[in-house]
C-alpha cells in the first residue's frame, strides 16, 4: 500500500481504466494473509491492557513493517520498472517524458478478440486516404506540415464507433468496436499518410527540371523506397522492439488514449462526445485559414502598428513565405498551433525549444548584419539558391537536361548563393544530428549495452512481447524478401527513369540507410529523438559521387526516406505490441496502408501540379500554395550534387555544412 508520504513530489496519480480493474480507492482492500493475524488477538496478550496496549503497537509496526518489505521487494522487480530505472508508471512527471508507461502487469484480457474486420478495414482504407491528401495537400504550404498519428487515431476510433452502431450481418458488425481494431486502422491509416517524403522528388523534378517519369515508374520508386525501409525495420525487431529497455516515449500517448477511450462507461462516452464535437468543429474551421483567409496564419500586430522598414520586416514578419521569423505574431490556424505537439511534449523539451528560438534570432540577426560569408547584398531569408544580384538562380541554365553541370552556363552565371540565414539553420541541423548521436550515447550508455545485448533472461525482454508470442508472427525471412525486392526494383527504376545514378552509388545509399536505420531507430525508441538524415545522406551523395543534380535526388531518395519509413514502421510495431496485436496483422496493415497512401499521394499531386503549376513556380507564392519545399529539395540537389566540391569542402564558402 503506498501512503501519501511516498508518492514523489509533484508527482500526480494516473490511472488508465481496464475492463478487468476495479477502483481501488473507492472499493473495500481485500486482507492480506499477515493482516488477518491482526484479526485474531492473542490470549496472553488480552489479559493485561496496558501490557497489551504496548505489545500491540510493536505488533502492528512489525506486521506493517513486513508488509512494507514484501512491496518494495515486489516493487523491485517489477519489469517495468527495471526497464524505466524503477520508476512508478501510475506517477507524472511533467519534466519526464517516460512517466506513463502501458501497464505491464496486465495479461490480454481476450486474445479472441476482433482485430481484422470488414469494419476495422474499412476505417483504415478511409483514413489513409485521408490522412495521404492532408498531408499531400499541406507540401504546398507555407508552412510543411503533417497529420500529427494522435489526431489520426482519434479519427479512427469516432469513425470506428459511428461504424459499430450501423446494423448489420455479423461480419459487418460482431460485437462492439474493440481497442485492437482501432489500433489496426490507425496503423494502416498512419502508414498511408507517411508517402510525402517519396513523392516531393518526383514533384521536384516534374516542376523544376522539366522531368516527368511514366506513372508506372512513379508508382514503383514511391513504393521500393518505403518498403526498404520496412524490410530494415523487420530485421531490427529484436534489438528496437522486443527489449523493455526500447519504450518509445512518442507511442506513450497513443496507447493512453486508446486505453482510456475503448472502454463503453459514461464517463468515456462523454468524453468521446466531446472528441467528436471539436474533431468536427477543427476540421470545419480549418477550411477558412487554408483557403478563405490565409492572413490568418500569421497576424502580426508589430508590422501592423510599427514603421514599414526592413528591419520591422524581417524580425516580426512571417505572414508571407520567407518574409521574416514571425516574432511574437499569432495565428489563428489550428493546424499551425498543434504542430508542435505543445500539450503533450514534455515541458523541458519545449523549453530547450524556446531557449533554441532565442538564440537563433540574435544569430540570424547577427550573421545577417555582419555578412558571415562575405556574399553579396541578398535577401534576409530565402530557401532558393541566389546569383550575385540576389535572383532565383538559372538552374535550367546551369544544367542540362540529364542533370549534370553546364560548363558554359555556370561560368556565365557564376557559383550560387544562398542566403545567410539559410546557412546558420542548415549548420544547426547539421549539428543537431551528431550532437543528438553524442547525448543519447552519453546520458544513456547503460541503456544502449542493454538494448543490443543478447540474453535469454525475460527481464530484459518486454512483458507485451511475451504476451504476443501466441499470435502469428511474420517471419524474419519475410523482412528480408521484402528489402531484397524492393531494392532489386529500385535497381529497375532508377535504370528506367534515367536517374544517372550508377549501381555502386545506389548499393551505397542502401547501405547508408541501413545503418542510419539503426541509429535512428535506437535514438527514438529510447530517448524520443527523431534524427533528421536528410541533410546528412544529401551531403555524403554529394560528395562521394558529385557531377549530377538528378542522381543526388535519387540518392538522397533511397539513403534518407528509407530511414524515416523504417521508423515509422518501428513506431507502429511497438505499438502493435503494447496493444497486443499479432506482428502479421501490424504488417499487413502497414503493407495495406503503404499502398493505398502511395497511389492517393500520386494521383493528388498530379492534380496539384496541373492546377497550380504557375503559382508554385513563384518565389513565394499565393499565400495558399507555394512551391518552397520543392524549390528547397531542388536548390539543395543543384548545389549538392554539382557544385559540392566548389562550395562545400575546406577552404569554400560554405564548409561550416559538411564540417558538422
Amino acid at each position: 500500500m503506498t501512503t501519501d508520504t511516498e508518492t514523489p513530489t509533484g508527482a500526480r496519480r494516473r490511472h488508465i481504466p481496464r475492463p478487468d480493474s476495479f477502483d481501488e480507492e473507492n472499493s473495500p482492500t481485500p486482507c492480506r494473509p499477515q493482516d488477518d493475524l491482526l484479526l485474531i488477538e492473542p490470549a496472553d496478550r488480552a489479559q493485561d491492557s496496558a501490557s497489551n496496549t504496548t505489545s500491540m503497537t510493536a505488533y502492528l509496526d512489525q506486521v506493517c513493517q513486513k508488509s512494507k518489505e514484501e512491496e518494495k521487494t515486489s516493487e523491485t522487480h517489477h519489469p517495468s520498472h527495471e526497464a524505466l530505472g524503477r520508476k512508478d508508471p501510475n506517477t507524472s512527471d511533467p519534466f519526464d517524458e517516460t512517466a506513463v508507461v502501458p501497464d505491464v502487469a496486465e495479461e490480454d484480457e481476450d486474445p479472441e478478440m476482433p482485430t481484422v474486420t470488414v469494419r476495422s478495414c474499412t476505417v483504415g482504407l478511409l483514413m489513409s486516404i485521408f490522412g495521404a491528401s492532408v498531408s499531400q495537400i499541406f507540401m504546398y504550404k507555407p508552412v510543411h506540415l503533417s497529420p500529427h498519428p494522435l489526431f489520426i487515431q482519434l479519427a479512427c476510433l469516432i469513425l470506428g464507433r459511428a461504424f459499430a452502431k450501423i446494423p448489420g450481418p455479423p461480419w459487418w458488425n460482431p460485437c462492439p468496436l474493440t481497442v485492437k481494431e482501432t489500433a489496426f486502422a490507425a496503423i494502416m491509416a498512419t502508414a498511408g499518410a507517411a508517402g510525402t517524403p517519396s513523392v516531393e522528388m518526383v514533384a521536384t523534378q516534374d516542376l523544376f527540371f522539366d522531368r516527368k517519369m511514366h506513372p508506372m515508374i512513379v508508382i514503383m520508386t514511391l513504393l521500393s523506397s518505403q518498403l526498404i525501409g520496412y524490410g530494415w525495420a523487420g530485421l531490427l525487431r529484436p534489438f528496437l522492439i522486443y527489449p523493455a529497455k526500447t519504450i518509445f516515449p512518442s507511442v506513450l500517448p497513443s496507447v493512453a488514449l486508446f486505453k482510456s477511450l475503448s472502454q463503453y462507461t459514461p464517463d468515456v462516452e462523454h468524453q468521446v462526445k466531446t472528441f467528436k464535437k471539436t474533431f468536427f468543429g477543427t476540421s470545419l474551421y480549418e477550411i477558412i485559414p487554408m483557403y478563405i483567409a490565409p492572413a490568418l496564419q500569421a497576424i502580426s500586430p508589430w508590422c501592423l502598428t510599427l514603421p514599414q522598414v526592413p528591419a520591422i520586416t524581417n524580425i516580426f514578419g512571417g505572414s508571407m513565405v520567407a518574409e521574416g521569423m514571425g516574432l511574437f505574431a499569432f495565428s489563428a490556424d489550428w493546424m499551425l498551433i498543434g504542430s508542435h505537439g505543445p500539450l503533450f511534449v514534455p515541458l523541458m523539451s519545449q523549453i530547450t525549444d524556446w531557449v533554441s528560438v532565442s538564440f537563433a534570432i540574435f544569430l540570424m540577426g547577427a550573421a545577417y548584419r555582419f555578412n558571415w560569408f562575405d556574399g553579396p547584398p541578398l535577401p534576409f531569408i530565402s530557401y532558393d539558391i541566389l546569383d550575385s544580384h540576389g535572383k532565383r538562380y538559372n538552374m535550367s541554365l546551369a544544367m542540362n537536361k540529364d542533370g549534370t553541370e553546364n560548363i558554359k552556363g555556370v561560368e556565365t552565371l557564376g557559383l550560387p548563393y544562398y542566403a545567410v540565414t539559410y546557412i546558420v539553420g542548415k549548420t544547426g541541423v547539421s549539428l543537431a544530428v551528431t550532437s543528438a548521436i553524442t547525448s543519447a550515447l552519453l546520458w544513456n550508455w547503460e541503456e544502449t549495452k542493454a538494448a543490443f545485448r543478447k540474453t535469454d533472461d525475460p527481464a530484459t525482454e518486454d512483458p507485451h512481447r511475451t504476451i504476443t508470442k501466441k499470435y502469428a508472427q511474420f517471419p524474419e525471412w519475410g523482412f528480408c524478401l521484402l528489402a531484397v525486392l524492393f531494392m532489386g526494383l529500385a535497381f529497375l527504376c532508377s535504370f528506367l527513369g534515367k536517374s544517372g545514378l550508377s549501381p555502386v552509388a545506389l548499393l551505397t545509399a542502401f547501405c547508408i540507410s541501413a545503418v542510419l536505420s539503426l541509429a535512428a531507430g535506437f535514438f527514438y525508441a529510447t530517448v524520443g529523438i527523431g534524427l533528421h538524415c536528410h541533410a546528412v545522406v544529401q551531403m555524403l551523395g554529394g560528395l562521394m559521387f558529385p557531377g549530377n543534380a538528378i542522381a543526388n535526388m535519387w540518392f538522397t531518395l533511397f539513403g534518407s526516406t528509407s530511414v524515416g519509413q523504417s521508423v515509422f514502421m518501428l513506431r507502429d510495431l511497438k505499438l502493435g505490441q503494447y496493444m497486443h496485436l499479432s506482428s502479421s496483422s501490424v504488417v499487413c496493415s502497414q503493407l495495406t496502408g503503404t499502398l493505398v497512401g502511395g497511389f492517393t499521394h500520386y494521383f493528388l499531386m498530379i492534380a496539384i501540379l496541373r492546377s497550380q503549376r504557375d503559382v508554385l513556380l513563384l518565389p513565394n507564392g499565393n499565400g495558399v500554395f507555394t512551391g518552397m519545399s520543392l524549390s528547397t529539395y531542388a536548390a539543395e540537389s543543384t548545389t549538392w550534387g554539382i557544385f559540392s566540391r566548389r562550395l562545400y569542402l575546406s577552404g569554400q564558402r560554405y564548409v561550416s555544412l559538411s564540417a558538422q
